[in-house]
């Protein structure tokens, strides 16, 4: 059985809005921008592990199964700071970096799907598990690289600096896919160790839990959409791809090298 109370008071430091937290989410806001811009999945993962959003999104799991409110908003308002700074810093390196251009990285996180949804899920199971665990905290580092919390952060601030809102939309629907979904396998983690909410804060605790899975199932929506769009467009490129082979094998000594989609709209 986990030490409740000693990883109930380190939760609640890191949940706080300090001078470190600000100077580290900066920070990896900055290595996140610049990696996106550069395409570079190596300095995006770095960018991940200088992050300490995940301790801020977990407490507010642990708030929720404990039903303790002050803890709950706390931890709101330290991740809603960090995403304001974040999605800041984005704008700037933007604004600064000379020649910036849509890469592969950041489109991707403009087009989320259900698999994101859950690679956020097991994450968030994942990082309270070993929060938990003196044993495999070790393995928190892992975590954290496995689900984009910062990246999409700075993609909506790149984003709107060159004016995508699409994938400005995209890239915060990615962000808030994974908060929620941290949250709510998270507070289902820490219930199962047997963390429980003091007498007389039951009724927080099942109206937090309530509220999550509504808003889970608000954005399964839109990544339902999404994922069935995604679907769609691989299967014609399939078919076109299987079709154009099918022509060129008529033609001697013919090689298809590679094919483009335009639009006439």
């Amino acid at each position: 059985v986990p030490d409740q109370a000693e990883i109930y008071r380190s939760m609640r430091r890191g949940s706080r809005p300090s001078a470190d937290f600000i100077v580290m989410i900066t920070l990896a806001a900055a290595i996140a921008s610049l990696g996106l811009l550069l395409n570079s999945p190596a300095t995006i993962i770095g960018a991940m592990l200088v992050a300490p959003l995940m301790t801020a999104i977990l407490g507010m799991g642990l708030s929720i199964v404990l039903g303790d409110t002050r803890f709950f908003w706390s931890a709101l308002g330290t991740a809603a700071r960090g995403m304001v700074l974040a999605v800041s810093m984005g704008f700037l390196v933007a604004l600064i970096v000379p020649g910036s251009e849509l890469t592969q990285e950041i489109l991707s996180r403009g087009n989320p799907s259900l698999l994101d949804l859950g690679i956020a899920l097991i994450s968030g199971a994942a990082a309270s598990y070993a929060i938990s665990r003196k044993s495999v905290s070790a393995s928190l580092a892992g975590v954290a690289i496995a689900v984009s919390l910062t990246p999409p952060l700075a993609t909506i601030g790149i984003c709107l600096q060159a004016g995508e809102w699409i994938l400005a939309g995209g890239a915060l629907l990615l962000f808030l896919t994974n908060m929620i979904a941290i949250i709510a396998s998270g507070g289902l983690m820490f219930s199962l160790l047997g963390f429980r909410p003091e007498l007389g804060r039951s009724k927080i605790f099942h109206r937090g839990m309530r509220g999550v899975v509504l808003l889970l199932l608000l954005v399964m929506l839109p990544l339902w959409i999404l994922t069935s769009r995604s679907l769609q467009q691989a299967t014609l490129n399939h078919q076109i791809e299987s079709a154009l082979q099918a022509e060129i094998k008529q033609i001697p000594d013919a090689q298809l090298l590679r094919w483009d989609m335009l639009s006439t709209e």
